[in-house]
């Protein structure tokens, strides 16, 4: 396609629409898709290493949980928007919301829209997580005192709702999703270092 400029500095329109930017799970094999919202899923129960992908359209005033694993006991694993607009993305230490045992990154959903949210946490050697959207890095969080096999603990997860247990989270996390369609969660059972 050809574009025509007129006059000096213009640069032809970008096109319209969804433009992800490089997933860091691209070319990841053996993940678990999570699709219905009925199921326990136990692919993360427990783990030591977690790595989220998430493709989701948000709404204006969204909240609620998008995808947990893991429990509220010693480990937890959870991502949910808050009723402050921003998204959550935790693990370890499940019974308080942050901590020197917690793994926590965030980021303000800026407009409604489709993103594409990857959340990587390990026990060691990063003791912590990142967290990307549309394939750029958003948050980190490092040096934490999380034990062994505290990404997620044993109890079983889900996506749009608590299943069984959950992890603590800021207000509206926990919450029944509303506002969210998840187009594809996949999980796996290990670390992305980048």
């Amino acid at each position: 396609m050809r574009h025509r400029i007129r006059g000096r500095n213009k640069c032809p329109r970008a096109p319209t629409g969804f433009l992800p930017g490089p997933s860091i799970t691209s070319g990841l094999t053996g993940g678990a898709v999570w699709s219905d919202p009925n199921i326990d899923y136990t692919d993360l129960s427990p783990t030591d290493f977690a790595t989220v992908y998430l493709d989701v359209a948000i709404e204006a005033g969204a909240e609620g949980l998008i995808l947990e694993a893991g429990g509220s006991g010693i480990s937890g694993m959870c991502i949910g928007i808050g009723t402050d607009g921003i998204l959550y993305a935790k693990g370890g230490n499940g019974t308080v919301v942050s901590g020197s045992d917690v793994m926590s990154t965030s980021y303000v959903v800026p407009a409604p829209g489709r993103y594409i949210f990857e959340f990587t946490a390990d026990t060691s050697p990063l003791n912590g997580a990142r967290l990307y959207t549309n394939g750029n890095i958003v948050s980190t969080s490092s040096g934490y005192t999380v034990e062994a096999s505290a990404v997620a603990g044993s109890a079983v997860g889900g996506i749009e709702r608590i299943h069984g247990t959950a992890r603590t989270m800021p207000a509206g996390c926990n919450n029944n999703l509303s506002g969210v369609t998840i187009n594809r969660a996949e999980v796996w059972n290990q670390f992305i270092p980048v």
